[in-house]
């Protein structure tokens, strides 16, 4: 397990198999590597733009209720979500396990982009509105 990010200032010991990357500049590697992207957010506010990039590349996502905050009724279909320790390894250990759901889960994440953060989505309103001055 690699975690990318500032979380490792808050453990003194490791267990065996996880490395702590610190900050990471380009996470691209990061991705096209994981089998599993995990975010236990316990606190936070607003998007959580990480899990829309995490969305953007095709992967399967355990993830706690609080990153989804701002956006859980769109992410919802592709993002597992788990608040519990024990439930979020489970939900993590099932994905590992299991190639084809890991799969399926990463076509829905692709699919949420596509719908709600792809340009087009995103421009849609505001260039049907100029389209609509113009006429």
């Amino acid at each position: 397990m690699q975690v990318a990010g500032n979380a490792a200032a808050s453990f003194r010991s490791l267990p065996k198999g996880v490395v702590m990357l610190g900050r990471v500049n380009d996470l691209g590697p990061l991705y096209a590597n994981a089998a599993v992207v995990v975010s236990p957010l316990r606190a936070g506010s607003e998007l959580k733009i990480k899990l829309i990039e995490t969305l953007g590349q095709g992967k399967a996502i355990v993830a706690t209720s609080t990153t989804q905050q701002g956006v859980f009724e769109v992410v919802e279909p592709a993002v597992l979500v788990a608040d519990d320790a024990q439930e979020f390894a489970a939900a993590v250990a099932a994905l590992l396990g299991n190639a084809a759901r890991r799969e399926r889960h990463g076509e829905d994440a692709l699919g949420v982009v596509r719908r709600h953060f792809s340009a087009s989505a995103c421009y849609a309103p505001v260039v049907e509105f100029f389209a609509g001055e113009t006429a």
